[in-house]
């Protein structure tokens, strides 16, 4: 009986853990074309920005989304079109924006609206 109440418990515990994976698993919308043709703009790789501090852009496995790495926490983000050129990713629920121009990004704050950093240079 101890057995089947082990088994039963570990079947428990396994079937949680892949519950918690699965939630964990965000649903991303398909971009418009204009937004793919744009996010093949984003420069990625490891930046370094003012301060000594390092900014990752790597692609998504979804097309067009980039994993945006800073401080330790991992953040997806997509572009959003701008009438100025300027490559703009975004994570709305997280409040962050990453902006690139020509030869240098920052990561931008939405909700307290201000940088958080800045300088990155792009090479």
């Amino acid at each position: 009986m101890k057995k089947l109440y082990t088994v039963g418990m570990s079947l428990l515990f396994a079937c949680l853990a892949l519950n918690a994976q699965a939630a964990k698993k965000v649903i991303l919308d398909d971009l418009s074309s204009e937004q793919v043709e744009a996010s093949k703009r984003v420069k990625v790789g490891e930046i370094t920005c003012e301060f000594n501090q390092k900014v990752k852009i790597s692609a998504h496995e979804k097309e067009g989304y980039f994993n945006l790495n800073v401080k330790s926490k991992d953040y997806v983000v997509y572009p959003v079109l701008t009438t100025t050129g300027a490559v703009r990713l975004e994570n709305a629920k997280d409040g962050l924006m990453w902006l690139q121009i020509a030869n240098k990004s920052m990561l931008m704050d939405t909700k307290k609206q201000k940088r958080i950093i800045d300088n990155c240079i792009n090479e």
